[in-house]
Protein backbone atom coordinates (compact mmCIF):
# COMPACT_ATOMS: atom_id res chain seq x y z
CA UNK A 1 0.00 0.00 0.00
CA UNK A 2 1.38 3.33 -1.08
CA UNK A 3 0.13 6.72 -1.53
CA UNK A 4 -1.03 9.31 -4.30
CA UNK A 5 -2.01 12.26 -4.58
CA UNK A 6 -2.64 14.65 -7.35
CA UNK A 7 -3.07 18.65 -6.49
CA UNK A 8 -4.85 21.11 -9.20
CA UNK A 9 -6.18 24.79 -9.46
CA UNK A 10 -9.84 25.46 -9.73
CA UNK A 11 -11.05 28.86 -10.95
CA UNK A 12 -13.70 31.01 -9.28
CA UNK A 13 -16.48 28.71 -9.99
CA UNK A 14 -14.76 25.66 -8.57
CA UNK A 15 -13.62 24.12 -12.18
CA UNK A 16 -10.37 22.70 -12.31
CA UNK A 17 -7.88 24.33 -14.72
CA UNK A 18 -4.34 23.10 -14.11
CA UNK A 19 -3.34 20.06 -12.95
CA UNK A 20 -0.58 17.80 -13.44
CA UNK A 21 -2.09 17.08 -17.58
CA UNK A 22 -1.69 20.91 -18.39
CA UNK A 23 0.90 21.06 -15.92
CA UNK A 24 2.93 18.31 -18.59
CA UNK A 25 1.85 19.65 -21.96
CA UNK A 26 3.23 23.41 -20.52
CA UNK A 27 6.24 21.65 -19.73
CA UNK A 28 6.54 19.67 -22.62
CA UNK A 29 6.06 22.23 -25.07
CA UNK A 30 8.79 24.72 -23.16
CA UNK A 31 11.29 21.95 -23.95
CA UNK A 32 10.03 21.15 -27.43
CA UNK A 33 9.37 24.53 -28.82
CA UNK A 34 5.54 23.64 -29.99
CA UNK A 35 2.43 22.90 -28.24
CA UNK A 36 1.36 20.52 -31.14
CA UNK A 37 5.10 18.08 -30.55
CA UNK A 38 4.05 18.62 -26.69
CA UNK A 39 0.17 17.23 -27.39
CA UNK A 40 1.31 14.25 -29.70
CA UNK A 41 4.02 12.97 -27.02
CA UNK A 42 1.34 12.67 -24.93
CA UNK A 43 -0.73 10.94 -27.30
CA UNK A 44 -3.23 14.03 -26.84
CA UNK A 45 -5.18 15.25 -29.65
CA UNK A 46 -4.56 18.76 -30.82
CA UNK A 47 -8.11 20.61 -30.23
CA UNK A 48 -8.12 19.19 -27.07
CA UNK A 49 -4.21 20.52 -26.01
CA UNK A 50 -5.48 23.99 -27.22
CA UNK A 51 -8.72 23.63 -25.26
CA UNK A 52 -6.91 22.96 -21.79
CA UNK A 53 -4.21 25.88 -22.65
CA UNK A 54 -6.92 28.54 -23.51
CA UNK A 55 -8.91 27.10 -20.40
CA UNK A 56 -5.74 27.62 -18.04
CA UNK A 57 -5.32 31.38 -19.69
CA UNK A 58 -8.41 32.27 -19.11
CA UNK A 59 -9.41 31.54 -15.53
CA UNK A 60 -5.73 33.04 -14.77
CA UNK A 61 -6.50 36.21 -16.85
CA UNK A 62 -2.80 35.74 -18.48
CA UNK A 63 -1.34 34.35 -21.86
CA UNK A 64 0.72 31.06 -20.88
CA UNK A 65 1.52 30.85 -24.63
CA UNK A 66 3.56 32.52 -27.01
CA UNK A 67 2.27 31.34 -30.60
CA UNK A 68 4.18 31.91 -33.74
CA UNK A 69 2.42 31.10 -36.90
CA UNK A 70 3.95 29.04 -39.45
CA UNK A 71 6.24 29.89 -42.45
CA UNK A 72 9.98 29.26 -43.75
CA UNK A 73 10.85 29.00 -39.93
CA UNK A 74 7.62 27.41 -39.05
CA UNK A 75 5.63 27.48 -36.49
CA UNK A 76 5.54 26.81 -32.62
CA UNK A 77 4.89 28.25 -29.03
CA UNK A 78 7.06 29.68 -26.38
CA UNK A 79 5.89 30.03 -22.74
CA UNK A 80 5.53 33.61 -21.43
CA UNK A 81 6.99 34.52 -18.44
CA UNK A 82 3.80 34.14 -16.85
CA UNK A 83 3.52 30.38 -18.11
CA UNK A 84 7.09 30.00 -16.37
CA UNK A 85 5.78 31.21 -13.50
CA UNK A 86 3.14 29.07 -13.73
CA UNK A 87 5.14 25.80 -14.19
CA UNK A 88 7.87 26.63 -11.48
CA UNK A 89 5.16 27.45 -9.05
CA UNK A 90 2.95 24.31 -9.84
CA UNK A 91 5.74 22.35 -9.04
CA UNK A 92 7.02 23.72 -5.95
CA UNK A 93 3.78 23.12 -4.39
CA UNK A 94 2.96 19.65 -5.72
CA UNK A 95 6.29 18.36 -5.11
CA UNK A 96 5.60 19.88 -0.98
CA UNK A 97 1.85 18.55 -0.97
CA UNK A 98 3.13 15.57 -2.07
CA UNK A 99 6.06 15.26 0.55
CA UNK A 100 3.70 16.22 3.46
CA UNK A 101 1.30 13.47 2.66
CA UNK A 102 3.93 11.15 2.30
CA UNK A 103 4.56 11.77 5.95
CA UNK A 104 0.81 12.11 6.95
CA UNK A 105 0.25 8.92 5.54
CA UNK A 106 3.42 6.81 7.08
CA UNK A 107 2.15 8.16 10.44
CA UNK A 108 -1.43 7.59 9.83
CA UNK A 109 -0.83 3.86 8.51
CA UNK A 110 1.65 2.87 10.10
CA UNK A 111 2.20 -0.50 10.61
CA UNK A 112 -0.76 -1.30 8.42
CA UNK A 113 -0.43 -2.92 4.47
CA UNK A 114 3.29 -2.47 4.57
CA UNK A 115 3.63 0.76 6.00
CA UNK A 116 6.84 0.98 7.84
CA UNK A 117 5.94 0.73 11.83
CA UNK A 118 6.68 3.64 14.43
CA UNK A 119 9.86 3.41 16.58
CA UNK A 120 10.19 3.22 20.48
CA UNK A 121 13.37 3.93 21.57
CA UNK A 122 13.58 2.03 24.79
CA UNK A 123 16.41 4.43 27.04
CA UNK A 124 18.20 2.41 29.60
CA UNK A 125 21.84 3.51 29.70
CA UNK A 126 21.41 5.59 33.32
CA UNK A 127 23.92 5.38 35.60
CA UNK A 128 21.50 4.61 38.71
CA UNK A 129 23.65 6.74 40.88
CA UNK A 130 21.12 7.31 43.20
CA UNK A 131 20.10 3.52 43.39
CA UNK A 132 23.28 2.30 44.03
CA UNK A 133 23.39 -0.46 41.84
CA UNK A 134 22.16 -1.27 37.96
CA UNK A 135 18.42 -0.98 39.08
CA UNK A 136 17.26 -2.52 35.72
CA UNK A 137 18.29 -6.30 35.91
CA UNK A 138 16.83 -5.43 40.01
CA UNK A 139 14.03 -8.30 40.30
CA UNK A 140 10.30 -6.82 40.71
CA UNK A 141 7.73 -9.08 41.38
CA UNK A 142 9.77 -12.43 39.80
CA UNK A 143 10.74 -10.38 36.93
CA UNK A 144 13.42 -7.69 36.30
CA UNK A 145 12.21 -3.84 36.03
CA UNK A 146 13.54 -3.47 32.07
CA UNK A 147 12.21 -6.63 31.40
CA UNK A 148 8.24 -5.39 32.52
CA UNK A 149 9.00 -2.53 30.34
CA UNK A 150 10.16 -4.29 27.51
CA UNK A 151 6.90 -7.08 27.56
CA UNK A 152 4.23 -3.87 27.61
CA UNK A 153 6.06 -2.28 24.51
CA UNK A 154 6.35 -5.42 22.45
CA UNK A 155 2.95 -6.24 22.65
CA UNK A 156 1.96 -2.89 20.48
CA UNK A 157 3.13 -2.36 17.01
CA UNK A 158 5.95 -0.44 17.57
CA UNK A 159 9.54 -2.21 15.88
CA UNK A 160 11.60 -1.69 19.17
CA UNK A 161 15.38 -0.87 20.08
CA UNK A 162 17.14 -1.00 23.39
CA UNK A 163 19.46 1.80 23.56
CA UNK A 164 21.98 0.40 26.48
CA UNK A 165 25.55 0.69 27.40
CA UNK A 166 25.23 -2.26 30.21
CA UNK A 167 25.66 -5.86 29.09
CA UNK A 168 23.63 -7.38 31.39
CA UNK A 169 20.86 -5.13 30.20
CA UNK A 170 21.79 -5.81 26.42
CA UNK A 171 21.37 -10.00 27.09
CA UNK A 172 18.02 -9.60 28.96
CA UNK A 173 16.53 -7.49 25.93
CA UNK A 174 17.99 -9.48 23.24
CA UNK A 175 16.96 -13.22 25.23
CA UNK A 176 13.70 -11.38 24.22
CA UNK A 177 14.29 -11.11 20.84
CA UNK A 178 14.44 -7.27 21.19
CA UNK A 179 17.20 -5.70 18.70
CA UNK A 180 19.47 -3.62 21.12
CA UNK A 181 22.24 -0.92 20.50
CA UNK A 182 25.52 0.83 22.48
CA UNK A 183 25.34 3.96 22.70
CA UNK A 184 28.89 5.85 22.23
CA UNK A 185 28.67 8.14 24.67
CA UNK A 186 27.08 7.90 28.67
CA UNK A 187 25.09 11.03 27.71
CA UNK A 188 21.18 10.82 27.29
CA UNK A 189 21.58 12.43 23.82
CA UNK A 190 23.83 9.77 23.19
CA UNK A 191 21.43 7.23 24.12
CA UNK A 192 18.29 8.90 22.08
CA UNK A 193 20.81 9.16 19.10
CA UNK A 194 22.04 5.48 19.16
CA UNK A 195 18.12 4.68 19.12
CA UNK A 196 16.96 7.12 16.58
CA UNK A 197 20.09 5.89 14.14
CA UNK A 198 19.10 2.19 14.92
CA UNK A 199 16.01 2.94 14.11
CA UNK A 200 16.08 4.64 10.69
CA UNK A 201 13.78 6.83 9.60
CA UNK A 202 10.57 6.63 10.79
CA UNK A 203 6.98 8.57 10.67
CA UNK A 204 7.39 8.30 14.74
CA UNK A 205 9.79 8.22 17.74
CA UNK A 206 8.36 6.69 21.09
CA UNK A 207 10.71 6.94 24.22
CA UNK A 208 10.03 4.92 26.84
CA UNK A 209 12.24 4.94 30.08
CA UNK A 210 13.81 1.30 30.71
CA UNK A 211 12.68 2.10 34.34
CA UNK A 212 9.37 2.44 33.99
CA UNK A 213 7.82 -0.98 35.09
CA UNK A 214 3.90 -0.32 35.57
CA UNK A 215 3.71 1.24 31.83
CA UNK A 216 1.03 -0.56 30.33
CA UNK A 217 0.37 -1.87 26.57
CA UNK A 218 -3.35 -0.23 25.92
CA UNK A 219 -1.91 3.19 26.69
CA UNK A 220 1.41 2.93 24.58
CA UNK A 221 -1.58 1.92 21.39
CA UNK A 222 -3.76 4.64 22.48
CA UNK A 223 -0.33 6.86 22.08
CA UNK A 224 -0.40 5.62 18.90
CA UNK A 225 -3.79 6.32 18.21
CA UNK A 226 -3.15 9.77 18.71
CA UNK A 227 -0.72 9.92 16.54
CA UNK A 228 -2.30 8.55 13.89
CA UNK A 229 -5.14 11.43 14.01
CA UNK A 230 -2.36 13.93 15.03
CA UNK A 231 0.87 12.98 12.83
CA UNK A 232 2.43 17.09 13.27
CA UNK A 233 2.12 16.57 17.06
CA UNK A 234 3.98 14.83 20.14
CA UNK A 235 2.20 12.32 21.85
CA UNK A 236 2.62 12.02 25.59
CA UNK A 237 1.80 9.63 27.89
CA UNK A 238 -0.33 11.98 31.18
CA UNK A 239 -2.18 11.65 34.43
CA UNK A 240 -5.04 14.10 35.18
CA UNK A 241 -3.62 16.25 32.42
CA UNK A 242 -0.16 16.32 33.54
CA UNK A 243 2.22 14.98 31.30
CA UNK A 244 5.10 12.81 31.73
CA UNK A 245 6.82 9.87 29.88
CA UNK A 246 6.51 8.07 27.21
CA UNK A 247 6.92 10.83 24.54
CA UNK A 248 5.92 10.28 21.10
CA UNK A 249 7.84 12.71 18.71
CA UNK A 250 7.12 12.88 14.75
CA UNK A 251 9.57 12.34 12.42
CA UNK A 252 9.97 15.22 10.88
CA UNK A 253 12.10 15.90 14.46
CA UNK A 254 14.50 13.26 13.51
CA UNK A 255 17.24 16.14 12.66
CA UNK A 256 16.60 17.70 15.98
CA UNK A 257 16.44 14.62 18.04
CA UNK A 258 20.35 13.36 16.51
CA UNK A 259 21.52 17.05 16.80
CA UNK A 260 20.95 17.06 21.11
CA UNK A 261 23.80 17.46 22.88
CA UNK A 262 25.07 16.92 26.31
CA UNK A 263 22.79 14.75 29.09
CA UNK A 264 20.03 16.12 27.76
CA UNK A 265 16.96 14.19 25.98
CA UNK A 266 13.85 14.66 24.55
CA UNK A 267 12.54 16.93 27.00
CA UNK A 268 15.27 19.48 26.30
CA UNK A 269 13.78 19.38 23.22
CA UNK A 270 10.47 19.75 24.10
CA UNK A 271 11.20 22.88 26.11
CA UNK A 272 13.54 24.84 23.28
CA UNK A 273 10.23 24.21 21.32
CA UNK A 274 7.34 25.83 22.95
CA UNK A 275 4.93 25.70 20.27
CA UNK A 276 5.64 21.61 19.97
CA UNK A 277 5.09 21.09 24.16
CA UNK A 278 1.73 23.98 24.01
CA UNK A 279 0.65 21.58 21.06
CA UNK A 280 1.46 18.78 22.78
CA UNK A 281 -1.51 15.90 22.61
CA UNK A 282 -2.26 14.57 25.72
CA UNK A 283 -3.16 10.45 26.43
CA UNK A 284 -4.66 9.49 29.59
CA UNK A 285 -3.45 6.68 31.68
CA UNK A 286 -5.35 4.27 33.37
CA UNK A 287 -3.42 4.77 36.57
CA UNK A 288 -1.08 7.51 37.84
CA UNK A 289 1.13 4.32 38.66
CA UNK A 290 2.43 4.32 34.88
CA UNK A 291 4.38 6.83 34.86
CA UNK A 292 6.30 6.01 37.68
CA UNK A 293 9.75 5.04 37.40
CA UNK A 294 12.54 3.81 39.50
CA UNK A 295 15.56 6.66 40.91
CA UNK A 296 15.91 4.80 44.72
CA UNK A 297 15.21 1.39 46.02
CA UNK A 298 12.63 2.84 47.61
CA UNK A 299 10.74 3.70 44.52
CA UNK A 300 11.38 0.10 43.46
CA UNK A 301 9.80 -1.43 46.99
CA UNK A 302 6.47 1.42 46.50
CA UNK A 303 5.61 -0.11 43.05
CA UNK A 304 6.67 -3.86 44.20
CA UNK A 305 3.68 -2.75 46.83
CA UNK A 306 1.45 -1.50 43.90
CA UNK A 307 1.85 -4.64 41.94
CA UNK A 308 0.74 -6.85 44.93
CA UNK A 309 -2.03 -4.59 45.44
CA UNK A 310 -3.19 -4.83 42.24
CA UNK A 311 -3.11 -8.61 42.54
Amino acid sequence: MKPCSHVWLDDEEGKRFFGPGPFELLWRTERTGSLLAASKQMGMAYTKATRLMSHAEEALGTPLLKRRAGGSGGGGSTLTPEGRQLLERYKAWADASRAASDEFFDACFAGHGGVRRLGCVVMASGEARRFGRQKLVELLAGMTVVERTLRAVLETDFDVVVSSRWEDVRQLASGLGVRTVDPKGPLQSDTVRAGVEALGRRAGYLFVQGDQPLVRTQSLKDMAEAFGTHPQSVVRLAWQGQAGSPVLFPGSLEPALRALRGDVGGGSLLRSLPELQEGAVLVEAADASELMDIDTPHDLDRIAQVIEGSR
